[in-house]
């Protein structure tokens, strides 16, 4: 199969089978089409610049929850060694790796020789928010940045270096602890992590939860964590709002292979009887249907033991924080013991249930399949995630210190 018939097929997932199709119809692909073309007749086109122009296409849908992956023993992933983050009029170097000549702090006037306030508005970035702009995406296309200093450095890919967080769990103080969860992705994860400092737990009064950069994942999995969120006196809504799925044949058959590697690998999962309805429901319906999966939600957000022992809890938020980091954030607002401090979740879940299309073992397309029937309000300043209780600004000082932890444990300390 040519790169270029990939493509179409591509194109045509994003224009039939993701759920966001009826919503973002003006997305221009034929530039993209023609290009892969032509680099094809050329022989000049790798696997790695074929998955950076899908990329580049897919970035127009402005959906974080669809993208497309390359994974080869052959050929390295590339990245620009270095992230950043706006402030003002100038990007600042949030993380570097050894072989940039940048350092954290460094502040970009420029991109190719132009301003970043001018770059912002012709990709139409959020201007209310420039904190949560994602620059990014891009740098990595970019052939030179301007420094503060009047530097002017070429852009340099090196190879990618995976620089995930770990889950952490440390004693502050002696009734205060401190838990970074950077994703959701394993139910029995979260378990073994309560079960291994229960005695820490158990002797504290007072919990950080820190997930300014988490991922996402599965919502089941922080299931356990409900104990400590809520008091015995309250009990969370359920956070599930109205879906609608977009049943397509090819939606239909992804789907009941996701359905079919859960049901041989985890067969007694506790979210088994929720995707077996699901994968009834897709087989049958055509079209955008809504499921109705309330029967299956209810004991997931009532069937939990409060543990008062916990008697306040600082939840830490970050426009990182996304997906099922979403939904655990917004599950948290309902406690009374819980206050919320940073910036705002991505806020990505109008879109979402994602699938994955496969070509040659190589390339992967994932997508979302699912709608909300009622979109998330954009807020002026906080964009579509959720809001925190108390609003922490993004500044450069947050680069040389943890600014938003210190003003947890302040405010968690006091009596």
């Amino acid at each position: 199969m040519q790169l270029s018939d990939i493509f179409r097929e591509v194109v045509s997932i994003t224009e039939q089978d993701y759920s966001g199709c009826e919503d973002r119809k003006l997305v221009a692909f034929q530039p993209f089409l023609d290009m892969v073309i032509k680099l094809e007749r050329k022989n000049t086109l790798s696997s790695l610049l074929f998955s950076k122009i899908v990329n580049t296409y897919l970035h127009q849908f402005l959906d974080p929850h669809m993208y497309f992956t390359y994974r080869s023993n052959s050929e390295e992933t590339m990245d620009v060694g270095f992230g950043v983050r706006r402030y003002g009029d100038r990007l600042y170097v949030t993380q570097t790796i050894e072989e940039t000549p940048l350092s954290k702090g460094d502040s970009i006037v420029s991109i190719d020789g132009k301003s970043i306030e001018v770059i912002s508005r012709e990709h139409h970035l959020p201007v209310a928010h420039t904190e949560r702009q994602n620059w990014n995406y891009l740098i990595q296309r970019a052939k030179s940045i301007e420094l503060e200093d009047n530097r002017v450095l070429e852009i340099v890919e090196y190879p990618s270096k995976q620089n995930e967080d770990s889950f952490v769990v440390k004693v502050l103080e002696d009734d205060l602890v401190y838990m970074n969860l950077p994703h959701f992705q394993n139910p029995s994860l979260i378990i073994n992590i309560l079960q291994k400092y229960k005695d820490v737990l158990e002797r504290s009064t007072r919990l950080i939860i820190d997930v300014r950069k988490n991922n996402g994942g599965l919502s089941a999995a922080f299931n356990p964590l409900l104990d400590f969120i809520f008091p015995s006196s309250e009990k969370p809504k359920s956070i599930a709002k109205a879906k609608e799925f977009n049943c397509t044949e090819r939606n239909a058959a992804l789907f009941n292979e996701l359905y079919r590697n859960v049901k041989e690998s985890y067969p007694n999962h506790e979210s088994l009887p929720l995707l077996t309805y699901a994968n009834e429901m897709f087989q049958t319906n055509k079209g955008f249907t809504e499921f109705d999966f309330s029967p299956y939600t209810k004991e997931v957000t009532t069937d939990f033991n409060s543990n008062d022992q916990i008697e306040k809890i600082v939840v830490l938020s970050d426009c990182y924080c996304a997906s099922a980091g979403d939904d655990f954030v917004e599950m948290c607002k309902q406690s009374s013991k819980v206050t919320v401090m940073g910036r705002a979740t991505l806020g990505v879940n109008d879109y979402s249930d994602l699938v994955t299309m496969k070509w040659n073992k190589d390339f992967s397309l994932h997508y979302p399949t699912s709608r909300l029937v009622r979109k998330t309000e954009v807020h002026p300043i906080h964009g579509t995630g959720i809001v925190p209780d108390i609003y922490i600004p993004w500044t450069p000082e947050h680069i040389s210190r943890d600014v938003d932890l210190e003003m947890a444990i302040e405010l968690i300390l006091k009596k």
